[in-house]
């Protein structure tokens, strides 16, 4: 799909101070791109999420299909003050009752400290690419993952990828034909490398930093997808060359 065949788009808009999930994305044929969603509050026992889909017919929740979405350069920040004592741990994209069908989830930055950081609960002919899925407190579980997983009533994923990612936990797959490749994992509780890959996490820029280590894991060490709906820019709309940096951003001089 490319983003000009949408019937429904939701672009440059900010959601902040939220509880339950800052969007949903329920309709088929939408472009969700460019948003800002921060600052979740935790006052109830829901399980938050930055962005939640799922599919629905008159037999309930589960059991339809969302197709043609794209999902793309949104910024989710749990909270942009973890001290505050109502700071939310929000799931960054959390889908979990599929089917989800021809979806590009590519360029988003999520910074929380939960499980799911990006994961799809029966995904098909889609593909995560691109995306930085960072731990805000590297130093304590839970740390996020990026997952493809089969539906809740055990029917596979299929014919899905995830690619060129950085993750702080790990990239899990599952289903027929779906794969993963060119993700780098920072690892849970690795505070030091978090301030070696990135500009200033402190401040949540999670740009690249121009060093030894983003040089020989991160700068150009991902691959075009030309299979998929791959953007040729990155989350701050610079150009990607023909070996894309690994996450949400190209590093530039």
């Amino acid at each position: 799909m490319s983003d000009g065949s949408v019937d429904g788009r939701f672009v440059g808009n900010t959601v902040q101070n939220y509880r339950i999930d800052g969007a949903r994305v329920l309709s088929n044929n939408t472009y969700f791109a460019d948003n800002d969603i921060l600052d979740c509050y935790d006052v109830d026992d829901n399980h938050d999420d930055g962005i939640q889909s799922y599919s629905v017919t008159d037999e309930g929740v589960g059991t339809g299909v969302v197709k043609n979405v794209i999902i793309r350069g949104n910024v989710i920040i749990a909270s942009t003050d973890p001290g505050n004592p109502l700071a939310g741990n929000p799931q960054g994209i959390g889908c979990f009752d599929g089917f989800f069908e021809n979806w590009t989830v590519e360029n988003n930055l999520i910074v929380s400290s939960t499980w799911h950081g990006i994961s799809l609960y029966g995904l098909r002919d889609s593909a995560i690419l691109n995306n930085s899925v960072i731990d805000q407190d590297p130093d304590n579980d839970p740390s996020p993952w990026i997952m493809i997983h089969a539906h809740k009533d055990e029917r596979p994923s299929t014919n899905s990828i995830a690619a060129n990612n950085i993750v702080s936990n790990t990239v899990s797959i599952s289903g027929n034909n779906v794969s993963e490749s060119n993700n780098y994992r920072i690892g849970k509780s690795n505070y030091i490398l978090v301030y070696s890959l990135f500009s200033d996490p402190d401040n949540n820029d999670y740009s690249l930093q121009d060093n030894l280590t983003t040089r020989s894991s991160l700068i150009d060490q991902g691959e075009y997808m030309a299979d998929y709906y791959s953007s040729e820019y990155d989350l701050l709309n610079s150009p990607r060359d023909g070996f894309p940096d690994l996450g949400a951003y190209e590093f530039s001089q």
